[in-house]
């Protein structure tokens, strides 16, 4: 088991970057023409440049993250795919907050997501170690979550953006936006889980709906 410990030392803490590679501030042009955030079909303002998160393979399940009383991250290994261990997901998503990025895209089928969704919790709760432990609220963070493409159906669906939004405690209730992850199925699934998504949306589950990887 992995145990890290989020300083309050600041944004030089070995504790917190050593062997880690930190993500870099998010980058937007300074021309007045171009905002930082794009206003969706839903009403809901998505920052228009978001930090995402690698594939890890071999996830543990939602059990093997633990949230602590103290500022304490804690979780079990993985192996690591690309250039990041698995292990790192939480602190990375906390650094990517610390550094400015108030959009996180993550996807069930990544493995991640309960990782991410505790990374967001943890900001909300101890605050950022980058910027003097300055809390971010939820309603800041913009948290983007796709469907498994291995679903088939309404109700498999529907369970699944169920399981997101109630296990996932620093979620806070809702995911701001879910999107379809890829076209596979058959017309008559993408059908049926887009139903599920829209049921979803009316319980206050989900703010906006979407599609991925249709072109």
């Amino acid at each position: 088991m992995q145990v890290f410990y989020i300083p309050s030392a600041g944004a030089n803490s070995p504790c917190l970057h050593a062997h880690l590679p930190a993500p870099h501030p998010p980058k937007m042009s300074t021309h007045n023409s171009i905002p930082k955030t794009i206003t969706l079909p839903s009403g809901y303002e998505m920052p228009r440049v978001g930090y995402g998160v690698c594939l890890f393979r071999n996830c543990h399940p939602c059990s093997s993250f633990v949230f602590s009383p103290r500022p304490i991250l804690t979780f079990l290994s993985s192996p690591q795919v690309y250039q990041i261990p698995s292990e790192a997901c939480p602190i990375l998503v906390v650094d990517a907050l610390s550094f400015g990025y108030r959009h996180i895209d993550t996807a069930t089928a990544y493995c991640n997501d309960v990782a991410c969704a505790y990374a967001i919790e943890f900001v909300c709760t101890y605050g950022t170690p980058s910027l003097r432990n300055a809390i971010v609220p939820r309603s800041e963070i913009f948290f983007t979550t796709k469907i498994p493409p291995s679903l088939r159906g309404y109700d498999a669906a529907l369970e699944s953006i169920r399981n997101t939004v109630e296990e996932n405690a620093g979620l806070e209730g809702y995911v701001d936006l879910y999107m379809i992850h890829a076209p596979y199925g058959g017309k008559e699934n993408r059908l049926a889980v887009w139903r599920a998504m829209r049921d979803a949306w009316k319980k206050g589950w989900i703010r906006s709906l979407g599609v991925s990887n249709y072109s």
